[in-house]
Parts: C-alpha cells; sequence; structure tokens
C-alpha cells in the first residue's frame, strides 16, 4: 500500500477519518503527479526539500479550515 491507495482507502471508508486532510510529500515535482495526488483524494502535495515556511502555511491553513467546519452548523 502506497500512499495514494491510503488516501483512496481513507476516503472511502465510512468514519470520522474520511474528512481528514490529507497532503503528500513527495520529491517528485511533475503536474502528473500532483494531479495523481488530488484523484486519490489528498488536498495536495508539498515537495522535498521541504520548506519550513510552506510547511507553516499549510499547517495554518488546515487548521483554519478544521476550526471553521467545527463552527458550521
Amino acid at each position: 500500500c502506497d500512499g495514494f491507495d491510503a488516501a483512496v482507502m481513507i476516503r472511502g471508508a465510512d468514519g470520522p477519518n474520511r474528512q481528514t486532510p490529507i497532503w503528500a510529500l513527495t520529491a517528485s515535482v511533475l503536474e502528473e503527479d500532483r494531479l495523481r495526488c488530488l484523484e486519490a483524494g489528498m488536498q495536495g502535495h508539498l515537495t522535498k526539500p521541504l520548506q519550513l515556511q510552506h510547511l507553516r502555511e499549510l499547517i495554518g491553513a488546515v487548521l483554519s479550515q478544521v476550526q471553521t467546519r467545527r463552527q458550521t452548523p
């Protein structure tokens, strides 16, 4: 099982983890791999070498989305 398979299984299952944000961390910068991540149900991907600022921005955005979902009835 790779990350693509794992994302598909998580998205296809019932339960609370179905909505868990999933981001890939990969060395691939190819557009086809980015699209494959999206097709598998991931929100996107970060590429190596990982830049700390990009990771901070991603975590901030994900936390903001989670907080918004919790506040929406």
